[in-house]
């Protein structure tokens, strides 16, 4: 069999349960909705610092466990460097040197150097991930993955800088803690953020962007994008639109954090203004399409300062309708 290059890095897998140190949070399971409708497959990384990149992923270490248990429903390799590879699901059958031969994966564990995580309600041969770490292209190896996620999946950020990708299907993305990057695919994807400076991808598809909190960068590319602004107000939180199109995509402010814009629904009309500045109490969003500068005003032309929460392209035009008004 080939084996890793040298000085070749690679993510390994680890069984959760063996980590008697660390208390983990509840893990979201295949088949459970979560609002966006039924979860067909989900992964979650559980780390305070380390990030993870999804892209990165190579099955090659396989071959550098130093203790294998084979069983019919569970295939777990221990490596030598503290991490391990866990693989559970049914009909597992090896060979005499204890590589598969048979059988389907419904549950991968991995933890390397402080990083964890957990996918579940997958539906891969055994055969597919042995043939993928016998070569030294990663290709194989995301080819996989892609197979794996190929419906409404959901995937769940840590504590790091975690690169995630959706793939087939309606997917679900959770940057967590950390400065996150995620990447819609071809379905209508969500996008969240969390805390941290995070960099948004859509991609094809009507997607949902959420930044959260932090200085984000937002991107819906192809389809009628949401651009939704549901965390509190403050300098620190300004986002940037890269590409907001004008009667296509749509600007979702939450009504508990832009307080006294209105009812639910379209932005009411005398509550734009197309300026610098407020210039009547009625305003509520002030646009400089000069700098594409997006302010709320709590009381337009009243003593309370306006600040600024997103930045739009210069000399881009909108109007209310491009902004709704969500709970």
């Amino acid at each position: 069999m080939s084996r890793l290059a040298p000085g070749r890095q690679w993510p390994v897998a680890v069984m959760q349960f063996r980590l008697a140190c660390c208390e983990l949070p509840r893990i979201i399971s295949a088949g459970e909705k979560i609002g966006r409708g039924i979860i067909v497959a989900t992964l979650t990384i559980e780390s305070d610092d380390v990030g993870f990149d999804i892209s990165a992923i190579d099955f090659s270490g396989l071959y550098y466990a130093e203790n294998v248990r084979a069983t019919s429903v569970r295939y777990e390799l221990v490596y030598g460097n503290g991490a391990y590879d866990e693989f559970r699901g049914h009909g597992f059958r090896y060979n005499d040197n204890l590589e598969p031969t048979a059988g389907t994966v419904s549950q991968y564990r991995t933890y390397f150097s402080g990083m964890l995580a957990t996918a579940t309600g997958l539906e891969i041969g055994a055969t597919d991930i042995r043939d993928a770490a016998q070569t030294f292209s990663t290709r194989d190896d995301l080819r996989v993955i892609s197979d794996a996620f190929h419906g409404d999946d959901l995937f769940e950020g840590g504590g790091g800088r975690d690169r995630l990708r959706g793939y087939d299907g309606d997917d679900t993305l959770r940057g967590g803690n950390g400065w996150d990057s995620l990447f819609g695919a071809e379905g209508d994807d969500a996008l969240q953020g969390g805390s941290g400076k995070d960099r948004l991808y859509g991609n094809e598809g009507n997607d949902t962007l959420v930044g959260g909190r932090g200085a984000d960068f937002l991107l819906g590319k192809d389809g009628a994008d949401i651009f939704r602004f549901d965390a509190k107000l403050s300098k620190a939180n300004l986002d940037k639109i890269s590409d907001f199109v004008h009667a296509e995509d749509t600007i979702q402010l939450a009504q508990d954090v832009f307080d006294d814009e209105g009812d639910l629904g379209q932005l009411d009309k005398k509550a734009l203004y197309r300026g610098a500045e407020a210039h009547d109490s009625t305003d509520r969003v002030i646009h400089d399409s000069t700098t594409g500068a997006l302010y709320f005003d709590p009381d337009g032309t009243g003593d309370a300062a306006q600040i600024q929460f997103a930045v739009l392209g210069r000399g881009i035009e909108i109007t209310t309708g491009d902004f709704q008004i969500i709970t």
